[in-house]
């Protein structure tokens, strides 16, 4: 009797710990109510913004659809607000209604997730599934499949990463704007980074002498708070161009978890602000960094 407690157990451990080998094709899509994903896209030369995707459901036709609100501007054009489903017999990823590729039904294909090679018409389109490959995702092993279209320079191609859904698409034209999955709660487990700044406020466009770094106000704070922060003049760049800057939150133990710039700004002083909601009471950590600049200061979260 013990030796069979003792195996139920560490087969139970087992399955646990290895929750992501699951290889089902529609794992490349995983859709369930209070899921988040939040998404960051960029066009150059500065303008990046990011959005949050969440998911409601409802039975339609016999099947179960989930309403997926909040696709990027910049996921490629099959990619927008609607219902979804993924089909469990055929690996495929449908949408209720509107225009795509192949209508089945009610719905009209997106992709089909079981390809691991070959193409498809979309609506004079035509579709390349580029194949399978080994990723690391959040610190998880797992793989990406990739699609793709080009006609004459336009060249557009996205990504599903299997456990974590859509997440990269690059669209190229006249330049490069592309578009990744940040982070995401799946099934209630958080990877990556789920905050969204509100957006980075100029305080004041006076061209100051040095950079600087000031203390988050609140402090401590629950659950948003605002960092001030100053950008010289860069004056090996050309006129009124700062240096390329990033500010970024780590947990105690030096994790990063959410970057809130990343772009190149203008001299001036500037704030933003980080929400906190998703994470524990704690004391945090925030970096201001640009070419040999370094400055770290600490701020508690209290709930």
């Amino acid at each position: 009797m013990k030796k069979i407690i003792l195996f139920i157990i560490l087969s139970t451990s087992f399955l646990s710990e290895n929750k992501f080998l699951d290889t089902a094709s529609i794992k490349y899509f995983p859709l369930s109510v209070g899921n988040r994903y939040v998404y960051k896209s960029t066009i150059p030369p500065s303008i990046t913004y990011s959005v949050a995707l969440t998911t409601k459901d409802t039975i339609m036709f016999g099947a179960r659809y989930y309403y997926c609100k909040g696709f990027p501007s910049l996921s490629f054009p099959a990619l927008s607000d609607g219902w979804y489903r993924t089909d469990s017999l055929t690996g495929s990823l449908y949408r209720y209604g509107g225009s795509g590729c192949i209508f089945n039904g009610n719905d009209v294909l997106v992709d089909s997730l079981a390809m691991r090679s070959g193409i498809y018409n979309c609506t004079g389109f035509i579709i390349h599934c580029n194949g399978e490959a080994t990723t690391v995702m959040f610190g998880i092993q797992t793989k990406n499949l990739s699609f793709g279209w080009s006609i004459g320079s336009m060249i557009s191609s996205w990504t599903y990463t299997k456990y974590f859904g859509y997440s990269y698409s690059e669209y190229d034209h006249y330049y490069s704007s592309y578009t990744y999955l940040q982070g995401c709660i799946i099934d209630g487990i958080l990877y990556g980074d789920t905050s969204i700044p509100t957006g980075i406020k100029t305080i004041s466009e006076i061209e100051p002498d040095k950079y600087s770094l000031s203390q988050n106000y609140p402090n401590p704070f629950n659950p948003t708070t605002k960092i001030k922060f100053q950008v010289p003049l860069n004056k090996g760049g050309g006129f009124s161009r700062g240096l390329f800057t990033r500010l970024t939150i780590y947990d105690l133990l030096g994790h990063e978890i959410a970057t809130l710039v990343n772009q190149q700004l203008k001299p001036g002083t500037y704030e933003v602000e980080w929400d906190g909601t998703n994470y524990p009471s704690g004391v945090y950590f925030y970096r201001l960094t640009a070419s040999d600049y370094n400055e770290t200061k600490k701020m508690v979260l209290v709930k």
